[in-house]
């Protein structure tokens, strides 16, 4: 199973949640409205039942749903397999590639600020002694490195089975809680070669966002996690989210516990370097579901741009070839069978599995985490969602 990349895991997870596009919209006083306790009772039975499914093998989740109606959150299991402490809502979590919608924030506000404009290249930020580790550096946009376009070789390897192989070696060997310079990340993805010509394909890729984190900072002068505290986190009061540095690897209370598979023996894989991914996210992102329901309304809204035509960018898709479901600028949309769809991002990471996604015409926004990368995980999406429906529709229907 792969750490690091998402992509299926979302697309699997969303098409399971399309029952629930065709609710019914609701008036603007159903804000000021909790959930009923008959349907809180109902949505945590699904989620305890779906924590003893056996093939979705994890200690832990959290999940939150908020919508006019209200919000709901959840949560399941243990925090800690060994204290055995119940799971908060508030609990953090380590969030992988769910960065990537971050980082690409910060680009287009740089574009807004001309900084920087999405076609230009590669070499024209970074010096020659990254450049020339890619062969089609002279031909790759910062766009294609949004999109992952570029086709540029990727360090994590070029499938799971590659990307399954080196997490077990950096754990077999204990290298995860050393430093992992992005150099070094660099130097693994050039071997790699080029996929294919620059553009003319889509491949989920981590070292295209690794390569955008070094032109934030020699565009800004300051670090990507520093552009990302000002420029996101302030801004929306994200009091939860982390971007802790190389060295850092433990997360304050309350926190979630994540864990991996070694040949059948659970592992507790909480700290591994943040430096490990770096930009591109794995441990890179502490944060908790209420915060990433916070941002992903904040950034679909446009209230992190200054113009409507910036969102509109982040907002222009290519087919990923995988159940019609198309990437952005750091950024998923999933088309739904009614016409409407759903927008987000997955994330993956040692010990982790976690997504947010919102549901524009429904208004409707989930968060969510399982505190083990492994196993089917988020079946308990469909049958909540579907609760989530009906109460929607009998609150629509009080205030018709």
């Amino acid at each position: 199973m792969s750490i690091f990349s998402d992509t299926t895991l979302l697309v699997s997870m969303l098409l399971a949640v399309v029952l629930i596009s065709g609710c019914s919209s609701i008036g603007s006083n159903e804000n000021k409205i909790s959930f009923p306790s008959e349907t809180s009772l109902l949505l945590q039975k699904q989620l305890d039942t779906a924590s003893v499914d056996q093939s979705a093998i994890y200690p832990g989740s959290i999940l939150r749903i908020q919508t006019l109606a209200g919000i709901w959150e959840g949560t399941t299991g243990v925090a800690n397999v060994v204290n055995r402490d119940a799971v908060v809502p508030a609990a953090k979590f380590r969030a992988g590639s769910i960065l990537k919608p971050f980082i690409a924030t910060v680009v287009l506000q740089l574009m807004e600020e001309k900084k920087l404009s999405l076609d230009d290249r590669l070499t024209d930020f970074l010096p020659h002694s990254t450049t020339r580790k890619f062969n089609d550096s002279a031909s790759i946009t910062l766009k294609m490195l949004l999109n992952h376009t570029s086709g540029i070789g990727d360090w994590t390897g070029s499938n799971s089975e590659e990307e399954k192989e080196l997490y077990e070696a950096i754990f077999r060997d204990n290298q995860q809680i050393r430093p992992w310079p992005v150099e070094e990340l660099l130097e693994m993805a050039a071997s790699q070669g080029q996929y294919f010509d620059a553009g003319s394909q889509w491949q989920y890729n981590n070292t295209g966002y690794n390569l955008l984190g070094l032109v934030i900072e020699k565009v800004t002068g300051q670090s990507w996690r520093d552009n990302i505290r000002q420029r996101v986190l302030a801004p929306l009061d994200l009091k939860n989210t982390f971007l802790p540095e190389s060295g850092h690897l433990t997360m304050s209370q309350p926190f979630i516990s994540g864990y991996s598979d070694f040949s059948g023996e659970f592992t507790d894989t909480t700290e591994v370097d943040p430096s490990l991914a770096g930009a591109a996210g794995g441990h890179a992102l502490v944060t908790n579901t209420e915060d990433l329901s916070i941002f992903i309304r904040a950034l679909l809204d446009g209230v992190l741009f200054r113009n409507q035509e910036t969102l509109s960018k982040m907002l222009s898709f290519v087919d990923m070839g995988e159940a019609g479901s198309a990437y952005g600028l750091g950024i998923q949309t999933f088309p739904l069978p009614n016409g409407g769809y759903a927008i987000g991002h997955g994330g993956m990471t040692a010990g982790y599995r976690s997504v947010v996604f919102h549901l524009p015409k429904e208004d409707i926004t989930v968060a969510s985490v399982l505190s083990a990368h492994q196993g089917a995980g988020f079946d308990f999406l469909l049958p909540t969602l579907k609760i989530v429906k009906e109460h929607l529709k009998t609150v629509s229907k009080k205030y018709d």
